[in-house]
């Protein structure tokens, strides 16, 4: 097999590479020449770890960023490359002969420099003639390739570069308008014709989203093009069997007869099969295709019937109504949803008081909400989720609106300095750490750090300005919980579709029910949602947690505490009125949405939420929690920290011995003797785990002339002993 040399290709730039690219699945690739056409290359990926080719309808058998870097490191290939896959989020765009192309199409080069100008990654192909192009968002149905333009987002292998700019944004625009070109900019029809000639609705974007993203796991190898080696003759029949399996799923979906071959026709085009030629330019075969599948899934004459003796004015009421309202099962009963609700599930209504909300809208003579809840037409879900990765099925109406912002390149620099030098006290590793976690929110919102942000300062430091921002990032996503009850009470289904949860002074650390609900927020998978009147319900916890706090004791930190990042906020800027009007005009002028662009930028690839930096906040944190939670290590860190032991009369010096009864008497001094302090005998095993072997052995003295005066003594370890063995029991050094 001849292959070109090494030197033609443009070496991989992996240090420019995004780290939205580097979180997909990588592979190696030697270009190889195409037989019949000069100067045109192949380029297979191949595994980086066994050297084989591999198919981009087995995703499995790709490698990370790291294998596939180390791999071309090591010698033997041309470049690096991703793989595409349903899920990944990531649209590809690839332009040959760049150069020809857009002096032969100027729209192209109109298309791409608006998305550079915004900040989108564009880089050079390996030859350095063409353009590859990389955004987040949704391809549109039809083609795929059109001369030198192909874009893709599922079952395709792309070369990787380095040699550009910009990051990997959500642009949607770009995605359409680019997909646009492939069809001469010509918009798609929004109706479809039948071969009888009978006009149809088009499809739903989102119901055709949530079928799509359901056949990926419903018939995988059809969906991915995999179809030679099964039970199937031709290519053909295997696109009938898979336009058949949608329209079944469209069936169920209860989307209507007049959008159903919109809907299938649709979803199809996402798929691998339906990128071929056949498909996308000839209009017989696939409406040939659509209406045999329509009709195994059962759609018939019949489901025309129902509207054909209905008024017009009777329609478009049904109509309204079915654009704002659907139905769903929410435990053991059934309701009705309005999409308008600011608390979708919170607001939702049975069907008795739905009918008697609207008890007074009639249409022809027929009451509006009764024709509608008994149309076939009428929108049905198997239940209502949260889930910001998209990922539900069809079955289920996803509450998930995505982030309202639009991230946009422009100043955010005082907004970053006051992260830096406020929130976290100049520290370097901690700025990181929290712009990393922020970072996280807005690129992988589905991704549970586990971790909570605690600020704890004095008042008046600038805390809450950044957290507005992040709160208008997330929109009807967050939440701000300024009491205890509002994460910690019986009704917390206004929590169910938040991403970000803000507890300002709303968590009291020595408050048992408040530290619960914390730690289920903050590392737990799945929460118990309920809401007044209606029925619990099991969903998944999607939870980032900020908490703001006054207190010198925010949270309770135990010695292996590793769901709290603590930052001691600076007060240096208190009182400096000129400092946050500077601030807040930044973030008026579209500070906001030039730090969602700054996150989105941001390479997460390698980061860890549970990695902490160790904070001095954490370690204070931790002594309040000791010394209010546990009297005789709280006690017994006072005299290590002091070098000596409180008592009434005055303080007693470490020494080599103590006698029980001073000893005693520290102790009920330190803790007030109450009900919550150990007893003695308690207190002295504890005391014997926190210092080293052979501490505290117990005699009696030989001065004194009466046997009753002769007290006991304890042996103690000299003082820098004792310390170090403390901090090595509890983490808790006492010298700090």
């Amino acid at each position: 097999m001849n292959t070109i040399d090494r030197a033609h290709w443009l070496p991989p730039n992996f240090a420019n590479i995004p780290g939205q690219l580097k979180a997909l699945r990588w592979a190696v690739w030697k270009g190889i020449p195409r037989n019949g056409k000069p100067g045109k290359f192949d380029k297979p990926p191949c595994s980086p770890t066994t050297g084989r080719k591999i198919g981009t309808n087995k995703p499995e058998l790709f490698s990370s960023y790291e294998e596939a870097k180390h791999a071309y490191e090591a010698g033997g290939w041309d470049g690096v490359g991703i793989l595409l896959s349903a899920g990944c989020g990531i649209v590809g765009v690839d332009i040959d002969d760049a150069e020809e192309t857009m002096r032969a199409n100027p729209k192209v080069q109109e298309v791409c420099k608006v998305y550079r100008r915004r900040g989108g990654y564009i880089e050079q192909s390996p030859s350095g003639k063409g353009f590859h192009g990389y955004a987040s968002g949704a391809l549109p149905p039809g083609r795929r390739k059109v001369g030198p333009l192909e874009i893709y987002d599922n079952v395709r292998f792309l070369t990787v570069t380095g040699h550009g700019k910009g990051t990997v944004m959500p642009d949607q625009g770009f995605i359409d308008q680019f997909h646009g070109l492939l069809d001469g900019g010509a918009k798609p029809a929004a109706t479809l014709v039948l071969p009888l000639g009978e006009t149809y609705q088009a499809a739903d974007d989102s119901i055709v989203d949530r079928l799509a993203a359901s056949m990926i796991f419903i018939e995988s190898d059809l969906w991915s093009g995999n179809w030679t080696g099964k039970e199937y003759p031709s290519q053909s029949e295997a696109d009938q069997a898979l336009a058949n399996k949608i329209a079944f799923q469209v069936r169920i979906a209860k989307v209507p007869p007049e959008a159903a071959f919109a809907t299938v026709s649709s979803v199809f085009s996402r798929s691998q099969l339906g990128a071929r030629d056949k498909w996308t330019t000839r209009a017989d075969y696939r409406k040939g295709t659509v209406a045999k599948a329509l009709a195994s899934a059962g759609y018939g004459a019949e489901d025309g019937n129902e509207s054909e003796d209905v008024q017009p004015e009777v329609k478009s009421a049904i109509a309204a109504f079915g654009s704002r309202y659907f139905v769903a099962a929410l435990g053991g009963k059934t309701l009705v949803f309005d999409r308008q609700a600011d608390d979708i599930i919170g607001d939702a209504m049975s069907p008795t008081s739905f009918h008697h909300l609207h008890a007074n809208k009639f249409a022809d003579g027929s009451s509006v909400s009764r024709k509608w809840f008994s149309s076939k037409g009428r929108e049905t879900f198997d239940r209502v989720t949260f889930d910001p990765s998209g990922r539900n099925r069809p079955t289920e109406f996803n509450v998930w609106r995505g982030l309202p912002l639009t991230p946009s390149p422009g100043r955010c620099r005082r907004i970053l300095r006051h992260l830096k030098y406020v929130w976290c006290s100049g520290s370097r590793l901690q700025f990181r750490y929290v712009l990393y976690w922020m970072a996280l929110l807005v690129q992988k919102p589905w991704i549970k750090p586990e971790v909570a942000l605690v600020l704890r300062s004095v008042e008046g430091t600038g805390k809450t300005m950044i957290s507005n921002i992040l709160l208008a990032i997330v929109g009807r996503h967050g939440f701000t919980a300024a009491q205890t009850s509002q994460v910690a009470g019986n009704f917390n289904g206004h929590l169910h579709d938040k991403l970000l949860v803000v507890m300002e002074e709303a968590m009291f650390a020595g408050d048992p029910k408040a530290d619960s609900a914390a730690k289920v927020l903050i590392t737990n998978p799945h929460m118990s949602y309920e809401w007044k009147g209606k029925d619990a319900i099991l969903g998944r916890s999607y939870h980032h947690v900020l908490i703001l706090s006054n207190r010198a004791w925010a949270v309770p930190a135990g010695p292996d505490a590793r769901r709290y990042a603590v930052l001691d906020v600076s007060p240096h800027r208190k009182g400096n009125f000129a400092y946050f009007k500077a601030l807040a005009a930044e973030i008026e002028a579209g500070g906001s949405e030039a730090f969602l662009h700054f996150l989105l930028k941001l390479d997460i690839t390698n980061f860890d939420p549970r990695s902490l930096p160790v904070t001095r906040g954490l370690q204070q944190q931790q002594v309040e929690t000791l010394m209010r939670s546990d009297p005789v290590r709280g006690w017994w860190l006072t005299v290590l920290a002091e070098g000596e032991f409180p008592a009434e009369g005055g303080e007693i010096a470490w020494g080599g011995t103590i006698s029980s009864t001073e000893m005693q008497e520290s102790y009920k001094f330190s803790t007030g003797g109450g009900w919550h302090a150990p007893p003695w005998p308690t207190v002295i095993k504890q005391l014997k785990k926190l210092l080293p072997a052979g501490a505290l052995a117990k005699a009696r003295p030989r001065s004194g002339n009466l046997v009753n005066t002769r007290y006991y003594e304890y042996a103690l370890p000299s003082l820098a002993d004792a310390r170090s063995e403390f901090t090595t029991v509890t983490g808790i050094d006492p010298t700090t």
